[in-house]
């Protein structure tokens, strides 16, 4: 997925690990409105069914559950449905 394709609230399906303790592949997640602390390429996604993240970690938005994740726009595709 390109960056600029990642509009907020997009849903997005995760396509590959991202790290140890990502959330797993194949979750389907919310594209959150929030500037990245690193690197022009990430996204803040909200992920479904899945609370093993942090609550944000920026300072545009605060997630409610530790839900959240940073993740490069190239290991993300475009969501049917959640």
């Amino acid at each position: 997925m390109k960056y600029r394709d990642a509009l907020p609230f997009t849903q997005v399906r995760l396509m590959r690990r991202v790290g140890i303790s990502c959330p797993p592949v194949g979750l389907v997640g919310t594209v959150m409105p929030a500037s990245a602390p690193s690197g022009d390429n990430q996204l803040l996604v909200a992920w479904h069914d899945w609370d093993k993240g942090h609550t944000g970690n920026c300072n545009s938005i605060l997630l409610e559950s530790a839900c959240g994740w940073w993740v490069d726009a190239s290991d993300l595709e475009m969501a049917d449905g959640p």
